[in-house]
């Protein structure tokens, strides 16, 4: 997403739902294994969920600014490390660049 963002292959990645049920999968495995951990189960499943809502919004920023034509990748790069950062800097980018949904060139892949 940050270093490839028009790759064909980029986008059918990040436009398939496949990559967000397998991380789902990959991650109730673990949930599972650590159970009996006791207080570490917690603390990997709060690490689990914050990873996989920064994946989730750092998806959401890659399609919609291919989708308007906005630069993204500094956006993406907050959403990894801090989630609603990079929300809200994706949202000003927009605000500054003024772009509209369908003034971009590109199709998004569903």
């Amino acid at each position: 997403m940050i270093f490839f963002p028009q790759q064909q292959l980029t986008k059918i990645v990040i436009s398939s739902k496949r990559l967000y049920t397998a991380a789902g999968a990959l991650y109730i495995a673990c949930l599972l294994a650590w159970l009996p951990a006791g207080l570490g189960q917690h603390l990997y499943s709060i690490a689990g969920e914050t990873w996989a809502a920064q994946n989730k919004a750092a998806a959401h920023v890659y399609l919609d600014g291919l989708r308007r034509s906005v630069p993204t990748a500094h956006s993406i790069i907050l959403c990894f490390m801090v989630g609603p950062l990079g929300l809200m800097s994706h949202f000003a980018t927009r605000a500054i660049t003024g772009e509209q949904p369908g003034q971009g060139q590109h199709t998004v892949v569903a």
